[in-house]
């Protein structure tokens, strides 16, 4: 079977325009994040490639094939090529999904998705077409289960893409510097971000800033010293962070929203939801977001660090669900058997072709005028 995999597609043409454009040499210098498709998908475009190499298919950049794959947010390739066509997609909240985005999805054939959350959220928004669960499984040859002291000294991590992202690590920073005083001297803080930021020079003690992308042992070693990992988001297609963590041996606290919920909390009862609630936080945007109960959270703290024996015990609980559940063998039949599915449905030729998208085009300006404003040159 031949895939035309459409994210492909799409950075050819970004890149066509790169070079056609005056401030090319310079446009090659920003942020890969800020031109290219599906930034966040990563980890979801992995799992398709492997699929594809373990089931002997094809993959085509071109326009043609059995099926077309699209892997991303709607709105950045709001329909297909041709069908049969199958989108993998997500939310992470439930106001993201508006009329264009259900549009976009129902344009496919067929959508993929991580979580239960998703699955019922893209219904309940009115889309029509079938859609299909297929959720992750993690590489266990880099989250495997790692032995820790848990007599010894008491880490946190908070992990995120940014220090002011959904994922919540300004929540756990701030909640440790307003009870740093009531906190036991040993407990100290990790902060792990992908992206250097001014914000992350903070003189705060007990306090770690990794704000880097880590090779991979690198970052196992830097997994195998907290004891506890605390994601408080405001919304997840899955939740990916949390499900690592907890498969190398972390006991693992998590805020009981959206694929959260469906695909961690509810399936396994020993990792441990968070209390909060959602409002509107200025600096985040004006939509709600999921803002944790402090003093819950220090009691929470304080209890596993007063009992050390049931933090392993939850530690090691949901290290075992995750690597019995969390495996290839298990996971990756549900999309093999949805891109099988699709690629048996009606074969069409839509009368509108794709193009770039009107988001892409903007991001592309935006692109320009910032490099542009940088070097001094004139558009």
């Amino acid at each position: 079977m031949t895939i035309f995999f459409a994210n492909e597609w799409l950075q050819n043409e970004i890149t066509r325009r790169v070079e056609k454009s005056k401030l090319r040499d310079a446009l090659k210098l920003i942020e890969a994040r800020e031109l290219f498709p599906s930034a966040g998908y990563e980890r979801d475009i992995e799992m398709f490639k492997e699929v594809v190499q373990h089931a002997g298919w094809e993959l085509t950049d071109q326009p043609e094939g059995d099926l077309e794959v699209y892997i991303g947010p709607p709105f950045q390739k709001c329909r297909p090529h041709f069908k049969p066509a199958a989108i993998f997609t997500m939310a992470e909240h439930e106001w993201q999904v508006t009329s264009e985005w259900v549009e976009a999805i129902n344009s496919y054939s067929l959508c993929i998705t991580p979580s239960r959350w998703c699955v019922e959220l893209f219904k309940r928004c009115g889309v029509k077409i079938p859609i299909r669960y297929a959720p992750h499984w993690l590489d266990f040859r880099t989250f495997r289960f790692l032995e820790r002291d848990f007599e010894g000294p008491f880490t946190i991590i908070s992990q995120a893409t940014r220090l002011f992202d959904r994922k919540g690590a300004w929540w756990t920073l701030q909640w440790f510097w307003r009870f740093q005083h009531k906190l036991p001297e040993e407990v100290n803080l990790i902060v792990k971000t992908s992206s250097s930021e001014a914000e992350l020079d903070l003189a705060l003690s007990r306090t770690r800033f990794v704000a880097t992308t880590l090779e991979p042992e690198e970052y196992t070693r830097l997994l195998s010293l907290p004891l506890l990992s605390v994601y408080p988001s405001s919304g997840e297609g899955f939740g990916l962070i949390p499900a690592e963590h907890a498969a190398v041996g972390m006991a693992v606290a998590v805020s009981p929203v959206s694929g959260l919920k469906t695909e961690l909390v509810d399936r396994c009862d020993a990792f441990l939801p968070l209390s909060g609630a959602e409002r509107v936080v200025s600096f985040l945007g004006p939509f709600p977001r999921f803002v944790p109960d402090e003093v819950q959270f220090y009691n929470l703290v304080m209890t596993l660090y007063e009992n050390r024996v049931l933090m392993e015990e939850l530690a090691v609980s949901v290290a075992r669900f995750v690597h019995e559940e969390f495996t290839f063998e298990k996971r990756a039949p549900k999309l093999i058997d949805a891109l099988l599915e699709t690629a048996a449905m009606r074969r069409e030729k839509l009368e509108t072709p794709a193009r770039l998208t009107d988001f892409y085009l903007g991001e592309f300006k935006v692109a320009e005028e910032k490099v542009a404003e940088q070097w001094g040159i004139p558009l």
